[in-house]
């Protein structure tokens, strides 16, 4: 009977041993003494188990409400998402003490940048103190879009954000499509204290597309006062309910035309064309017509060179169908048509100068596209080069005749009016 008292009594002892050694173990390695009472996401309590819809470029407001289950200090709260190509989005608390059944709320905000990749993530909130283990709580996000969105990438502008009165700034947008729907946009560059603006139409974005509009050219006034002006960009989309703008600043300097008196011709652009050689081509031929442009005016100028109605053949104008001139320049740009498969008889097309929105010149051109094809591209080439030089020694040699005569500014508009050179 002793034998069995005493084997009991060790086995007491040894549970007691047990059950002591755990709460000391416990005690040892416990976490932070505190039990959430509700998170809230943008104003409404999720919990672990459900999947929160939330849009990236949007701030994330989340409230945590905590009950103390003993004293503890230098408690923080944080909120933490992981995942994120650059770097790990968070925010936290200060640090607070806490007193057993008392209850605290906490305020969190995190923005959620629109770089983010549309996906699952999910949010961890933290409750840390100096020496416990971490308290955690697991959300379940999903990171989607806004069904319209555009953000302008970056804007660049030609010289520089430094521009003298009188030239001309070229800008350019780079803009990105954030949202769920593709989208036409309209693209504004305005200054408006100097009463001008530019604008180029992007007829479609695709989502997650990134695209660069066209050069928009807006010409500084000549007396525009020197300092600083604001440019404004601004992205018009979803059939123009939604806009989005940004502002930079543009630095006018001095450009010494405000008080210069221009000479009678000083506005004038002297333009030939020459239609000699294109009369008749074949398939896999280029009809090739030389634009030369003089700027004869007392500031520097930029023209642009388009075809219309040409749509039965390929046009290609180089080196660049904008021409940009110094007063008293020359340049010579070249429209070449190359007529399409099955294209045959007499075609009609339009050359169309323009110095800025003014449309100096449009000259109705037509050739005869022949059966068969063409011979040997080199023999065209030399053919084509050929008629070119005739063509300007010809020009030359006449304006040095013309300059020679008496009472030879009436001859010289008749001498206009024949090789399509005019002056304006």
């Amino acid at each position: 009977m002793e034998t069995k008292k005493t084997a009991v009594l060790g086995i007491l002892a040894l549970l007691v041993f047990s059950m002591v050694a755990l709460v000391s173990l416990s005690a040892t390695v416990s976490a932070v003494p505190v039990a959430v009472d509700f998170v809230k996401i943008d104003g409404d309590i999720v919990s672990g188990n459900e999947l929160i819809e939330v849009d990236r470029n949007t701030n994330l407001d989340i409230k945590v409400k905590l009950l103390a289950l003993a004293n503890a200090e230098d408690v923080r709260v944080e909120a933490m998402i992981q995942g994120f190509e650059h770097g790990v989005i968070s925010d936290e608390s200060d640090i607070f003490d806490i007193d057993a059944g008392k209850t605290y709320t906490k305020k969190l905000s995190m923005h959620l940048p629109d770089e983010m990749e549309r996906n699952n993530y999910m949010l961890r909130i933290i409750i840390s103190d100096r020496d416990s283990e971490l308290f955690q709580q697991n959300y379940n996000l999903d990171i989607d879009t806004a069904r319209h969105a555009l953000k302008i990438e970056d804007v660049a502008f030609s010289p520089g954000t430094e521009i003298q009165a009188g030239r001309s700034l070229l800008t350019t947008v780079r803009l990105e499509n954030k949202g769920e729907q593709d989208e036409e946009v309209k693209v504004t560059v305005a200054i408006p204290d100097l009463g001008i603006q530019q604008s180029d139409f992007i007829d479609e974005v695709e989502s997650d597309e990134t695209v660069t509009s066209e050069e928009l050219f807006l010409r500084i006034p000549a007396c525009t006062a020197p300092g600083q002006y604001t440019a404004e960009i601004t992205l018009s989309y979803n059939d123009d309910f939604d806009s989005v703008s940004e502002q930079r600043t543009i630095t006018v300097i001095d450009g010494g035309l405000c008080n210069v008196q221009a000479a009678p011709q000083a506005d004038k652009t002297l333009i030939a064309i020459a239609t000699e050689g294109n009369a008749n081509i074949k398939i896999g031929q280029k009809a090739i017509y030389p634009v030369t442009l003089t700027n004869a005016a007392g500031e520097a100028k930029i023209y642009s060179i388009a075809v219309d109605g040409a749509d039965w053949a390929t046009v290609e104008v180089s080196p660049s169908n904008v021409v940009a001139l110094a007063p008293g320049e020359i340049k010579t740009t070249f429209v070449a048509l190359t007529p399409n498969e099955g294209t045959s008889g007499t075609q009609l097309f339009n050359i169309n100068i323009k110095a800025g929105e003014e449309t100096l010149k449009q000259v109705n051109m037509s050739t005869n596209v022949e059966a068969g094809q063409a011979k040997s591209t080199l023999v065209r080439g030399l053919t084509i080069g050929l008629i070119i030089i005739i063509v300007i020694l010809v020009i030359l040699g006449l304006i040095l005749a013309f300059s020679r005569m008496k009472g030879g500014n009436d001859d010289f508009e008749d001498f206009e009016d024949e090789g399509q050179k005019t002056y304006y």
